[in-house]
């Protein structure tokens, strides 16, 4: 299995899932989050936190 799997697997189980809108892999050093229904929400930029809080039902559907 190749790192990369790994990883994704690795943070699948974690919970922490990728950015929802460019779709870059979790990172720790993300600080941009946003609390939607509950779960917390991370982003690698501010503008791509700034694009889910505009409509976060539309980047709903990649949080799963």
């Amino acid at each position: 299995m190749e790192d990369s799997t790994v990883s994704a697997v690795t943070l699948i189980a974690l919970g922490r899932m990728g950015d929802p809108i460019c779709e870059m892999p979790y990172d720790t050093s993300y600080v941009e989050y946003s609390v939607y229904k509950g779960d917390t929400v991370h982003f690698c930029s501010p503008t791509c936190k700034g694009v889910f809080d505009k409509n976060p039902e539309k980047y709903a559907a990649n949080l799963k």
